[in-house]
């Protein structure tokens, strides 16, 4: 894609995402997904964001449905657990920056 091109559209592909996640997690009821879907969009998610957030469900051994209910519910809960060891190196920025050394 070159500058001059048109951005792509992105399409809203809700009855697509839940028959993937059907197939991909035969243990999701689809009634619980669509609903889940759905409260997304009531909290002001855009598509992507749902998108992105039931993909990354789908892949997460623990993830189900109500998890992107939860999430849309609290908007200061993030959408995907914390990279491990994230406070470690976040607190050892903070020391440094508070002991004026610049970061690695």
């Amino acid at each position: 894609m070159t500058k001059t091109d048109e951005v792509p559209e992105i399409r809203r592909a809700v009855p697509a995402l839940v028959a993937l996640s059907l197939a991909v997690r035969p243990d999701w009821q689809e009634t619980d997904l669509r609903s889940a879907i759905v409260a997304a969009a009531t909290a002001g998610w855009e598509w992507p964001r749902v998108l992105v957030e039931v993909v990354r469900l789908l892949v997460d051994p623990d993830g189900s449905p109500r998890d992107l209910r939860e999430a849309s519910r609290d908007p200061l809960k993030p959408s995907r657990p914390p990279t491990p060891g994230t406070e470690v190196r976040g607190a050892e920025l903070v020391r440094r920056a508070m002991a004026g050394e610049d970061a690695p």
